[in-house]
């Protein structure tokens, strides 16, 4: 594989050959990291088998495969036809999704003058908070495992109340997450966890959220009584290095 797909390009590209648990065991043991990823965004309906080659997309017989059905289909309108295509290796499906977009078909034959200019990729601008991951997979920067790392992460938080906190998401790199940042925004709001009613166990399920704070809340509510908690004084129940963080996801009410 590695003769004709060359080395590997990043810790998700590990994942997709071993699995989660496998390649975190393996990080434990490396100090270093893979080098930036700069590899330019292409086309799917416009490359052609050689260029699949040349960017280590496919090896060339899977690229001469992915060609001819393109033409057979003319042009691929969504990914489940490429991941109908017998023969594709999983490091070749993570690379063609992640390096590739599904632009306009671009028919080439013998004897054309010149190759029609292609068009660089648009993207459109997604709500972290109502985004799925097969949306999040479409932008640069953002892969499919990585994606459903940032979808998990949500539906421990809640919901997101800054962009800054997908730096919290594990094997989302920095360099990639810039490219991604320009195309996300956060506009829908979440519903905070009330500390009148949560349990704690919701409590401690959040990131932020230990199960010894989990307790102490819940004591500090039983003292409290029924009313609602004005927020002056339920913030003074969270330790000062986690009041700004929390803040945004409690409610007294």
């Amino acid at each position: 594989m590695r003769a004709e797909l060359g080395p590997l390009r990043s810790w998700e590209e590990v994942e997709v050959l071993l699995d989660s648990a496998a390649t975190e065991y393996i990080q434990t043991w490396f100090s270093g990291d893979f080098p930036p990823d700069t590899f330019p965004i292409q086309n799917l309906n416009a490359i052609d088998s050689a260029e699949l080659v040349a960017y280590k997309l496919c090896r060339p017989v899977a690229a001469g495969r992915l060609i001819r059905y393109r033409y057979k289909v003319k042009g691929f309108s969504d990914w489940a036809e490429v991941d109908s295509m017998w023969g594709l290796m999983g490091i070749e499906r993570y690379r063609l999704r992640r390096y590739t977009v599904l632009g306009p078909f671009e028919a080439h034959f013998h004897g054309t003058a010149s190759r029609p200019r292609r068009e660089r990729p648009t993207y459109p601008i997604l709500d972290l908070n109502e985004a799925t991951a097969e949306a999040l997979e479409r932008l640069p920067g953002i892969g499919p495992k990585t994606a459903e790392r940032i979808v998990k992460y949500r539906e421990k938080l809640g919901y997101f109340v800054s962009l800054d906190q997908l730096r919290e998401v594990w094997g989302l790199r920095a360099e990639n997450l810039e490219k991604a940042l320009p195309y996300l925004q956060i506009k829908t709001p979440g519903r905070p966890l009330s500390l009148r009613t949560a349990s704690v166990e919701e409590l401690a399920q959040h990131p932020y959220i230990s199960w010894k704070l989990a307790r102490t809340l819940i004591r500090q509510r039983q003292q409290w009584g029924d009313t609602p908690i004005p927020p002056e004084v339920w913030r003074e129940w969270l330790p000062d290095s986690l009041r700004a963080r929390l803040e945004p996801y409690l409610t007294g009410e």
